[in-house]
């Protein structure tokens, strides 16, 4: 009777690691994709200021774990590292520029960096980003020709500038057929 335990239990945690490696959940332990980890870390190294400065870990390769950043896996493979697919720090008292990392997220369907105290140009790289649905760079301190960086983004549905100092005219872009909502309050 003893030896029919752990054989029960040993069939029933085979079944359970079955049902989740099906159902594509991640382990905590899974490590995100090399290119998302390092554009991460090189964005982090331009802030000068903010809460994940402190808490985004160095030696930590788990960045599917860190505070405002979110992973999928694409095609639910396990063997492969997931991928950053949406960039969540608002309001973190983050300072800096933004750094051309953040166009190597290829990943990337969401970045809500609002409400931080980002200054200087939008990088040209985030152009790169083909999968970005939803951009909110609103109430930072950001500057420049906007018009030129975001043409790139044919998948945005939701964009937010607003309360920055950029320059330019989006609307003679044309070229956002998925747009629904716009906000650019103050764009000169």
């Amino acid at each position: 009777m003893l030896g029919l335990i752990p054989m029960t239990c040993l069939k029933w945690a085979f079944f359970a690691c079955f049902v989740c490696s099906s159902l594509g959940l991640q382990t905590p332990s899974q490590s995100c994709d090399p290119s998302d980890l390092l554009a991460l870390k090189e964005f982090a190294g331009n802030l000068t200021n903010g809460s994940i400065k402190t808490s985004w870990s160095i030696n930590n390769s788990v960045c599917c774990l860190w505070d405002g950043v979110v992973c999928g896996n694409e095609g639910n493979n396990d063997s492969v590292a997931s991928r950053v697919s949406m960039l969540i720090p608002p309001k973190k008292g983050l300072k800096g520029i933004l750094s051309r990392s953040l166009g190597r997220l290829d990943k990337l369907r969401l970045l809500d960096l609002s409400c931080n105290h980002f200054e200087g140009v939008l990088p040209a790289e985030l152009s790169n980003l083909k999968q970005l649905q939803v951009l909110d760079l609103s109430y930072n301190m950001l500057t420049g020709w906007v018009s030129s960086v975001l043409s790139g983004l044919k998948m945005i549905q939701s964009l937010n500038i607003s309360s920055n100092s950029f320059r330019g005219d989006l609307l003679e872009l044309g070229g956002f057929p998925n747009l629904a909502v716009f906000n650019d309050m103050e764009l000169g």
